[in-house]
């Protein structure tokens, strides 16, 4: 904008000198309507280079309002972009941890499987440990109970066999 007013200023400036010369020259013409006239080019052509001035300072605008729409345009392709890697990284952390997640459900079936069978087996052990405690009993109480019967046949052997045997022998000896 500095180059384009010097140089209009020197056209403005030359446009004069021309004017004034040629009223010098032609003595005929009448000045007031000269002066007129040549105020009203002026006035013409001052407003030309203030509509120059005020186009140029309008593209100057246009221009710079446009590079800075170019910079947030490119800053915002470029947040976009960064904001949609973001979103893939998420995305694929998400997969993974949703994966890991099966594969952490699975182990609990698995688990859950090996403890109910686990279990099912305790309880079978602990049904055979009952089983084999009231049979080992029984047979206690059988052993008891035999202990008893042999406890009362020697006792009855020796009651009866005995006090027969005595019998027997004081016969024996009162036969001899």
């Amino acid at each position: 904008m500095t180059e384009i007013r010097p140089k209009r200023l020197q056209v403005h400036e030359q446009s004069e000198m021309v004017a004034l010369p040629s009223i010098q020259a032609s003595e005929d013409v009448d000045c007031p309507s000269l002066c007129s006239a040549i105020e009203d080019g002026a006035a013409v052509l001052y407003l030309v280079y203030r509509a120059a001035e005020a186009l140029t300072a309008a593209e100057n605008r246009a221009t710079d309002i446009e590079a800075r729409a170019e910079t947030l345009a490119t800053r915002t392709a470029e947040e976009l972009k960064l904001t949609k890697q973001q979103m893939h990284a998420v995305d694929a952390e998400r997969q993974a941890i949703e994966a890991d997640l099966r594969e952490a459900n699975s182990r609990i079936q698995e688990y859950e499987i090996a403890l109910k069978n686990s279990e099912s087996r305790v309880a079978a052990a602990e049904a055979k440990l009952t089983a084999a405690e009231r049979r080992a009993l029984e047979a206690e109480t059988r052993a008891n109970a035999a202990r008893a019967a042999l406890v009362r046949v020697e006792e009855a052997i020796r009651t009866h066999l005995l006090r027969e045997g005595q019998r027997y022998s004081n016969k024996i000896k009162a036969a001899a």
